[in-house]
């Protein structure tokens, strides 16, 4: 993964802070079990990903916008284990169109 780890959360439902420092950001989630991981990115983004109960189910996100110091929040469905890196995404060299 490209960038820089700037938090890592994990167990049950959690949250924290991150700061981007103006980069683009590299959102990873890991889930198991019967049910969902909603990572909010608070006034940014929100989505919600299944898991499977048999084998670990992994998701990336790469959001190419510049984010400052932010707050990520993290919810589950059902009975899931998850973990959720969060990780700055340098601008310079940026997919364009």
């Amino acid at each position: 993964m490209q960038g820089t780890v700037v938090g890592t959360f994990g167990a049950a439902d959690a949250g924290g802070s991150f700061d981007a420092r103006n980069d683009g950001l590299t959102v990873a989630v890991n889930c198991q079990g019967v049910g969902s991981v909603t990572v909010i990115i608070v006034g940014k983004s929100a989505y919600s990903l299944p898991c499977a109960e048999d084998q670990p189910t992994s998701y990336e996100n790469r959001d190419y916008t510049a984010h400052g110091t932010g707050q990520v929040q993290v919810t589950t469905a059902g009975q899931v284990v998850w973990a959720l890196t969060i990780a700055r995404l340098p601008l310079a060299g940026a997919p364009t169109g």
